[in-house]
């Protein structure tokens, strides 16, 4: 990395000598006294190099043009550095943190959320080179998640929202493109460990601020309304468990938005008939696919819209998931329980059309739904 202030370069190697002898050569003969001396040593040097590449801003401002370089290992280097700056920033107090995320405000078109941005684009670019090998693939996809767990940290740490953050660069709606990003790496990725650290952002980022709400409706249930309804592969074991997973992931996260701001999500589950791309769910006769067909009607009467109800009647909506039931030979498993429990909540909500709509259809949902 371009930095040319000689005394950065030795506080730099004078941390990896401290971090050396506290966790090798001295790991045994320490006691718990000299560990924390050592420990403080590092912190205090920690801020003071953090500090010094901060307030070179011409330097830093190259670190982060790497970022775009057309050359995938000069990307890596550079996404390489940031990561590690970010890390080790995470142990600094409030105020040298808080000088950090300051001194991006400061450079031109540059926030956490385009860092997480372009470390997707570069996993993209590795996946897609003819020179990539599995390690090549595997190292690009530890820098997504380093950068997705550093963009979490942060988020979490400060008092910010993604809005906030977003609206630092005045020039982009950066927000709807990290959305965008992170919605397109969570259905594309092949990755289970990824997929999950996506998902788990994603709700992280809807209960926080409240101002994208819109924003993910618009680019996130469009893209999985089209992938909902995506036909598995024939004999692809492999490729069918990943998608189903995936699809998983995908209605867990409009549960969630159901139940936290029904009034908004409905207009845009109807823009892009999810309820009907989920229901075609049923069909492909997975268990995970089942499970999130009953979660969602379950998320769906939670809500107590009424119009939903009148909708399932409609289009008979419920007949999949007592088909589901009906299939089942011990119900006691987990999907008979969920079943079960949505029984449960048209009792309790008192949805007495749609219990006599299911018990003039169905035999066996008479014993659940007949009073």
């Amino acid at each position: 990395m371009p930095f040319e202030d000689q005394e950065v370069t030795t506080k730099i190697h004078l941390n990896y000598r401290l971090v050396y002898l506290k966790d090798t050569a001295l790991a045994t003969g320490l006691d718990e006294g000299n560990l924390q001396v050592i420990g403080n040593l590092i912190n205090n040097n920690n801020a003071e190099v953090i500090q010094s590449i901060l307030l070179d801003q011409n330097s830093i401002s190259k670190v982060f043009d790497k970022l775009k370089d057309e050359n995938i290992e000069t990307r890596k280097e550079s996404i390489n550095f940031l990561s590690e700056i970010f890390n080790i920033s995470k142990n600094l107090q409030v105020q040298g943190r808080l000088n950090l995320l300051t001194s991006f405000k400061n450079i031109e078109e540059f926030n956490l959320s385009i860092f997480v941005r372009e470390c997707i684009s570069f996993k993209s670019d590795v996946d897609k080179s003819e020179d990539s090998d599995q390690t090549k693939r595997d190292e690009a996809e530890k820098l997504v998640t380093n950068s997705l767990d550093v963009f979490q940290n942060y988020m979490q740490t400060f008092p910010i929202s993604l809005s906030d953050l977003c609206s630092e660069n005045k020039k982009t709606d950066e927000s709807d493109k990290l959305l965008k990003s992170l919605t397109e790496e969570l259905l594309n990725c092949t990755s289970q460990g990824l997929k999950l650290q996506i998902h788990e952002l994603l709700k992280f980022l809807l209960e926080s601020d409240n101002n994208i709400f819109a924003t993910f409706y618009d680019i996130s249930f469009k893209a999985f309304a089209a992938y909902l309804i995506l036909e598995p592969k024939e004999n692809d074991r492999e490729f069918n468990d990943n998608m189903d997973f995936t699809k998983c992931l995908a209605v867990d996260i409009i549960n969630k938005s159901l139940v936290d701001d029904n009034f908004n999500s409905r207009q845009y589950m109807l823009k892009y008939n999810l309820i009907n791309s989920i229901n075609t769910l049923a069909k492909f006769e997975s268990k995970l696919c089942n499970m999130s067909v009953i979660k969602f009607y379950k998320s769906l009467l939670l809500t107590g819209y009424k119009p939903y109800s009148s909708e399932m009647i409609k289009e008979n909506l419920l007949d999949s998931v007592v088909n589901i039931f009906d299939k089942i030979v011990n119900k006691r498993n987990m999907i008979a329980s969920i079943v079960l429990e949505l029984f449960h909540i048209i009792d309790k909500k008192n949805l007495h059309e749609l219990a006599k709509h299911l018990c003039d259809k169905h035999e066996i949902v008479k014993p659940f739904l007949q009073k």
